[in-house]
């Protein structure tokens, strides 16, 4: 096959055919924070609970975004038993996709609420 890599193999690419790199630095990035974190958590004597709490509720929305991301970007959505296409499958598509803004939004309301004391 003209123009072949052996690398294309393990290549996400988009609908297009464009090549999507991958979130490596951002995995990095939120390893540092958590270690981070653990040393403020320790040195500081504030519970590690604390941090792993806010870490879920900021954590959790935070790979919904990212998805919901990738997903509009590659028209694939990945999740834990396989991944379906915008072409191929758009009721399984656009239903997690409502999924991944859904569950960021819900958390939002509820900070709201909590914060306005209801």
């Amino acid at each position: 096959m003209a123009g072949y890599r052996p690398d294309d193999e393990w290549a996400i690419t988009d609908e297009s055919g464009n090549r999507i790199d991958g979130g490596w630095k951002l995995l990095a990035a939120f390893v540092g924070i958590i270690i981070a974190l653990i040393l403020i958590a320790e040195l500081g004597h504030v519970p590690l609970g604390v941090f792993v709490g806010i870490a879920i509720f900021v954590g959790i929305p935070a790979l919904c975004i990212w998805k919901l991301v990738s997903g509009l970007r590659t028209g694939i959505v990945n999740v834990r038993n396989g991944s379906y296409s915008r072409a191929e499958h758009p009721f399984y598509y656009w239903t997690l996709m409502a999924m991944f803004v859904g569950l960021p939004a819900s958390l939002l309301y509820l900070v709201v609420l909590v914060g306005r004391g209801h």
